[in-house]
């Protein structure tokens, strides 16, 4: 009897011991699994936090490409800052300064429905805004059918006058394929251009906006004003900065409060464009 007991004793602690290294071995396997779990998932968050950081690259590129395309790039710079007050206005010595619109705008409009207006309006605004991209000038604002455009934006250099007036002949040419929903026929536009003293700068808190003030921009309006249709009408401080492959005629003068009496010029043609 006391072998038997003692038979049993010696095969208790056997599978006792047989169970000890069980449970060791099945608990270094779960760790196992529980650490290669914790792998996978630490690899699948990073990779999500890449996918997010470069979706969040596309979405900051996007805002960039944006701005630059609502302001010059040192007002962007501004705004990236923070800076949204006077602080971000700036004195130009010199600027060439273009100014166009729709001969007859108001009488074109009456005749059409408003969702044609639009898509008229958009279709020449998407084709201007080509040609300063095209020519590297700065579209400044468009109030109604009135679209600016500017050059040296902050800027020391001596204003690209030249870049301007090839704007406005490209924009002549651009505006024979804009017709009058109504009547099939292209519309026509009159231009201005002066070079001046301006200031320049974002103005306002809520949809700050990049505008540009001063006597230089009022002559612009008014030698657009005082133009024909489809006409470049000058000021003599642009010509004086045109080369000679312009082809420039005079058309006279005109008096203004703040200039007094000023020759006007007509831009031909560019016979290098």
């Amino acid at each position: 009897m006391m072998g038997c007991r003692f038979c049993d004793w010696v095969r208790h602690r056997r599978w006792a011991g047989d169970f000890k290294v069980t449970d060791y071995m099945l608990a270094e396997a779960q760790q196992t699994l529980e650490y290669k779990l914790t792998f996978e998932q630490g690899e699948e968050k990073q990779k999500r936090l890449e996918r997010s950081l470069v979706k969040l690259e596309e979405e900051m590129k996007r805002t960039q490409t944006i701005l630059h395309y609502l302001v010059p790039e040192q007002s962007a710079l501004s705004l990236k800052r923070g800076i949204i007050d006077l602080d971000s206005c700036k004195v130009i010595e010199n600027v060439t300064i273009l100014v166009s619109d729709i001969v007859k705008f108001t009488v074109v409009c009456s005749t059409l429905k408003p969702m044609e207006v639009v898509t008229t309006l958009n279709a020449m605004y998407s084709g201007y805004d080509r040609l300063t991209a095209k020519h590297g000038v700065c579209k400044i604002e468009t109030v109604g059918d009135a679209y600016m455009v500017v050059s040296n934006t902050f800027s020391k250099r001596v204003p690209s006058a030249d870049k301007v007036c090839d704007v406005a002949l490209d924009m002549l040419e651009t505006i024979k394929s804009i017709k009058n929903p109504e009547t099939g026929v292209s519309l026509k536009v009159r231009i201005g251009i002066n070079t001046g003293p301006a200031v320049a700068g974002i103005v306002g808190l809520k949809v700050p906006k990049f505008c540009i003030f001063g006597t230089s921009v009022k002559t612009a309006i008014i030698l657009e004003a005082s133009s024909l249709p489809m006409k470049i009408k000058i000021s003599q401080s642009t010509r004086n900065l045109l080369n000679s492959t312009y082809i420039v005629c005079r058309s006279g003068s005109l008096y203004t409060s703040e200039n007094g009496e000023f020759l006007l010029n007509e831009v031909i043609i560019n016979i290098q464009h």
